[in-house]
């Protein structure tokens, strides 16, 4: 029997539920649990059969993501989601004999492609809890490195890469490319759009999942010279953004009153959200992010399991061994941050049975046995009557 190449056999997929679950609060994927701006939701109640039965256009939305990003249509790719967004680039830049350099711990998906491909693929680990290891970055570079990914802010650790790290980086990279994963950018203080013109081997991948809250919907873009936006067509799957999508983003990208305000929320509850932790947690990590990374230690396994049984999910690692105490926690709007720190404060009662285990109950069971028969006939019961009715 026909089997796939070695490489398939080899890898291991990206793990996705079945079925959704409800819960008082999800804060385990990194979504923007604000919400959408209300007139994502009415252009999708406007939906018209015309939407559903012809193929997607993508014009208007290249027009609107062009002015929001301040560059060129000529220089963005929409795809189904920035993954898909890392995936073009490594089907159309690397080959099998090829390096392709990213930290860990990071985002999954460019190992899962690289493994795939069947490519080398090497990770180079944080020597400091949680800061760019830059000059590893930099050491590691060779005659076979054709692509280094970086996630700015990095997920799942939340710091976002200093610009005289990103400039390291680009120069010591020597033309080969370098993709910088901004999904987290609305968050942060800065993005690296302003080197595209500077460095042509500069890929910077977007996504409209964590900040504009389309995340369902599933849509990212790239944005890149020109030259190199010619290039990732030739392998890009035909219609990939469905229709949908784009009369939300459109809908979205014309209200980013909306977005500044779920940026402004998020950004009150990460101050207030590690201001909170800190009487549980032994570290808690700077972020630049939607999340909050903190290590309770010991406490980790109760802390998780103390939100859950109040209906609020969290990330917990259970395949990253220095993450193994750390939980991940997505940043709510400020009242449900309270809510969140209101249920840590809750005290659990613990009620022991002691009946004739730890003391002696037995004149306690009879008084109420002696109680409750007066109470209700009237009528005086002596010791020696409860002791003959037993």
């Amino acid at each position: 029997m026909t089997k796939p190449r070695k490489s398939i056999i080899n890898a291991k997929g990206y793990e996705i539920p079945l079925y959704a679950e409800n819960f008082r609060l999800k804060l385990d994927a990194n979504e923007n649990v604000i919400g959408p701006s209300p007139k994502v939701i009415e252009a999708l109640r406007n939906v018209t059969e015309e939407d559903i039965k012809f193929y997607p256009a993508y014009g208007r939305l290249l027009e609107k993501l062009a002015a929001y990003n301040h560059v060129k249509q000529g220089m963005l790719l929409p795809a189904n989601g920035c993954d898909e967004v890392i995936g073009y680039v490594v089907d159309t830049f690397v080959e099998r004999e090829d390096t392709i350099l990213n930290v860990q711990p990071t985002f999954v998906m460019p190992k899962i492609y690289a493994t795939t491909l069947g490519c080398s693929y090497k990770e180079i680990p944080y020597t400091q809890k949680w800061e760019f290891p830059v000059d590893d970055v930099i050491k590691n570079i060779d005659g076979t490195t054709k692509l280094i990914i970086v996630t700015s802010p990095n997920n799942p650790t939340g710091e976002a890469i200093p610009r005289a790290d990103m400039l390291k980086v680009l120069n010591a990279a020597d033309g080969r490319y370098v993709l910088v994963d901004e999904t987290y950018v609305s968050y942060a203080e800065e993005s690296f759009i302003d080197l595209l013109n500077q460095y042509p081997n500069l890929l910077i991948a977007r996504s409209m999942s964590k900040d504009f809250a389309l995340a369902g919907l599933r849509l990212g873009y790239l944005i890149a010279s020109e030259e190199n936006i010619e290039y990732i067509r030739r392998v890009i799957r035909p219609f990939c953004v469905n229709n949908l999508a784009v009369k939300a983003a459109c809908a979205a990208l014309d209200d980013v009153e909306h977005l500044n305000y779920c940026v402004a929320q998020v950004k009150e509850s990460r101050k207030l959200l590690a201001e909170g932790l800190k009487p549980y947690a032994q570290k808690i990590y700077r972020s630049d992010a939607n999340f909050i990374l903190a290590d309770f230690g010991e406490k980790a396994d109760f802390i998780y399991k103390k939100l859950l049984k109040s209906g609020i999910k969290t990330k917990k690692f259970v395949d990253i061994p220095e993450l193994e105490n750390c939980l991940r926690i997505s940043l709510p709007s400020v009242e449900d941050t309270k809510l969140i720190l209101d249920t840590l404060k809750q005290r659990d009662l613990i009620i022991f049975d002691m009946d004739g285990v730890l003391v002696d109950t037995s004149n306690s069971y009879r008084l109420a046995i002696r109680g409750a028969y007066e109470a209700f006939s009237g009528k005086t019961l002596t010791p020696e009557a409860v002791q003959y009715a037993k």
